[in-house]
Parts: C-alpha cells; structure tokens; sequence
C-alpha cells in the first residue's frame, strides 16, 4: 500500500497528518575494656515531596552528633576542639586506649580514651589525629582525671588543626553512661521512625485505594521526602510527583531503568549530581508492568526502602486487578475523554481527566478512522494497557473516529506498535492521525 499523508479531512477534527498503518516502518563500665554502640541510619526528610537539603543534625532519625550529645547536660561533657565537627554523625561508641586503633575502626566511631595509649609530644599527638580523621572517626572523648588532668595542648592543637570533635568527659561520668545515653535515644528515634513509616504505609495504602497511582506517589514522595515516578516498560516517565521533576533527574532515572530490565527485590541505587536514583521493576511473576523510581536528596534508609517497597506492592496490585475492574476504569476513561472532545467541556476539567495520559510534554491525541469501531477500541485499549499506558480510548463520533490519547512525547513509532496484534486486514484499513 502506497503512504498516504495528509491533512485531516474533517473539519470537526483538529489539524493532523494521516498515514496508512502499513506503511509505517518498523536505574559501643568505665573506661576499660572495649565496648561498641552501633546503628543503622533510619531517617528521612519530608517537605511536601520537594527535593531539598538536609540538617545535618538531623540527616537521619537516628543520627546522634556531638552537638546533641553536648547537649545532655547530666553527662557534664565539654567541647575542647573541633568545634566545626560537631554535627558530624556518630555510628559507634568505642573505648580504647590504642596507640593506632584504626585497624578495628570503620569509620563513623566516637572514640573514648583516658590518654594512656596517645602518642606523646606534638609530633605524635599530631599524627594519632590524622590517623584517626584518615579512618574516618567521627569524634574523641577524653576521659579526666584518671592518666591526665586534661587532655594534652598538643592533641588540643591537632584536633582543631584538622577538624575533629574533642570532647572532655569529667571523671565522675563513666563511659557507659555516654554509651547508654546513646543506646536509649538510638531506640527512641528509632521507634519514632518506625512509627511514623507505618503511618506513611497507611497513607499510601489509603492513597492508593482512593486515588490510584497518582495520588500514591504523592504519598511516597512526602514520606521518603524526595521525588516519585511511575515509568512504563520501555523506561519512559508515565506519572511523577511532584509534577515538575527535573528533567535530568526525569532522564537518568528512565536510564537507569532500563539498564536494569532483570527482576530485583530493591532495584539498583545510583548517586549523582542530581540526588540518590533507586529503581524498581515492578512485576507479579513473570510480568513486568513497568517500573517505580524515586529520587532522594540523600542516601536510601531503612524505612525509605521500606516505603519503597509498599510503593512497588501497590502498584504491581493496581496492575494486576481483575479485568471486570480494569474495563470499569476504561470505561470511565473513555466518558472522560469524550468530555474533553465535547464543546462543554472547561479547560481546568479537561486538565484534570487527561492529566494521567500525559508525560511532561502533555498529551497527543491518536485518531483512527476506517475499521470496526469495536475492534478497534478494544485492541488498542489492550495494546496500551499491555504497554503500561494510560488506557484513554474512545469511538468519539466528532473526531470523526476512534481517539486514544499517547504522551506528548510519543510519535509515529509507538502510535504503530499499537496495532502490531491487528489482522492484516483490519490493518489495512486503518488510517492513523496524530
């Protein structure tokens, strides 16, 4: 069949060009002995779902800092040096008296020490404090009183020099009890967050149920205070909240999708310019309805991934109801859109039917004309809803045929694929207007 293009007949019919259907090609008690205080960060930010910055004091829920240990005045301890590291996250508390404890460190300690095991002079004071800061400790407690009556100049000097914390623990206080004051707001914040991730589980769920994907994404991006996307198969953004995400952000987590088509229980973590890329495929079995991304001003926690996952379930749900639910919505769907073709139809309603159709270039009406109306309706409703589309399909009589709406984005290429399951005679038949 020869390629017929064309302006669209109809004068009811927007502007489009035409084309026949077959020719279109084809993301831790005093101070002896050793003893370790460990958490797993577990916190999260939230600001109506906006990507934003972070307080360091309160990067995570369960981050404890020298600036909030300071603050606990029944431990009497006092900042002698480094005062520009007081917010740094504290990840262990150690007793050590070690003249190199780096070895059985991983970083993120609050080391306490009474001094015996410190180098002495101004070379080596110097030295244990780069050595420490190289291994990625957060902070030292002198203990004073027992070896010293305080902690030497020379250490003084060297943790101001290079930036870390140094803290005077007065001898009445044990180093357990530092220890333990640690151990119990551990447990606190980590109950607050546990409590606050099954609150945000019933949002979501409640979302879902009410809302749909749409209104469940809001959910997940307030909840693990970042950003959410709903992408189809082929990687491509479908629905997103906020609705203005970046598109880079939008670009790299498509990426990152599709580079990672295999099923996977928590999906790839990227970090970049942009913020942390997590991605997730969504799937029941061997069916793959697409794929869930979030982009995070910070490292994924615990509970991110946990809100993450609910996220996943509720969609791959949402994905697979029952066909009698599905063309129920189809069906709503098609009375909307055949709102928005009628001359009544206000714009703000119109934007608020078709805004699950449209990706951030909006939406493209795909007229067909010739065949079986039915036939048509329902292969292309089939055809979208296997391509993790939007289902908006409709025989809208001024139209003058069968309309369904693709993202703005979207062209020639996938208008086509939509009728590679059709007869060859029904094919055939068909004329296509974009």
């Amino acid at each position: 069949m020869s390629i017929e293009s064309g302006e669209a007949e109809s004068t009811k019919a927007p502007s489009m060009k035409f084309w026949r259907r077959s020719d279109i090609g084809a993301r831790s008690g005093r101070r002896a002995g050793l003893l370790t205080v460990r958490w797993v960060t577990d916190g999260r930010i939230c600001h109506n779902g906006e990507i934003i910055g972070h307080d360091s004091t309160e990067r995570s829920d369960m981050a404890v800092t020298v600036r909030w240990l300071l603050a606990q005045r029944d431990l009497g301890l006092g900042l002698r040096a480094g005062a520009a590291a007081i917010d740094v996250p504290i990840t262990f508390v150690m007793t050590t008296e070690l003249s190199d404890p780096t070895p059985w460190l991983t970083g993120g300690e609050m080391l306490l020490t009474t001094g015996i095991g410190i180098p002495p002079g101004d070379e080596g004071c110097r030295d244990y404090v780069r050595r420490l800061i190289g291994r990625g400790v957060s902070a030292l407690g002198f203990g004073v009183g027992v070896s010293r009556a305080s902690a030497p100049s020379a250490l003084v000097a060297a943790a101001d020099e290079v930036g870390l914390a140094l803290v005077d623990v007065p001898l009445p206080t044990p180093f357990v009890a530092v220890a333990r004051t640690v151990i119990d707001e551990i447990a606190r914040r980590a109950n607050r967050s546990q409590v606050a991730a099954g609150r945000a589980q019933q949002r979501m769920t409640r979302a879902a149920v009410a809302g749909g994907p749409s209104a469940m994404l809001r959910e997940l991006a307030v909840g693990c205070g970042g950003a959410a996307l709903l992408l189809d198969r082929s990687g491509r953004v479908v629905q997103s909240h906020p609705a203005d995400v970046d598109p880079g952000a939008s670009r790299e987590v498509g990426e990152q999708a599709r580079a990672h088509l295999a099923a996977s229980a928590v999906g790839p973590v990227t970090s970049g310019g942009r913020g942390t890329i997590v991605t997730q495929p969504i799937r029941v079995g061997d069916r793959g309805h697409g794929h869930l991304g979030v982009v995070l001003p910070h490292e994924p926690l615990a509970t991110d991934h946990v809100l993450i996952g609910h996220a996943n379930s509720l969609l791959a749900l949402d994905f697979e109801r029952p066909l009698r639910l599905r063309l129920a919505q189809w069906r709503m769907n098609a009375a909307a859109l055949r709102l928005v073709l009628s001359a009544g139809a206000e714009l703000d309603e119109a934007a608020q039917l078709v805004a699950e159709a449209a990706d951030p270039s909006g939406v493209r009406a795909l007229v067909i004309r010739g065949g079986d109306p039915d036939v048509v309706v329902a292969g292309v409703r089939a055809a979208l809803y296997d391509a993790g589309r939007p289902v908006f399909v409709a025989d809208a009589e001024r139209a003058g045929g069968v309309v369904a709406l693709l993202g703005g984005d979207d062209g020639p290429g996938l208008a086509d694929a939509l009728f590679a399951g059709f007869a060859p005679r029904e094919r055939g038949r068909l004329q296509l207007g974009l």
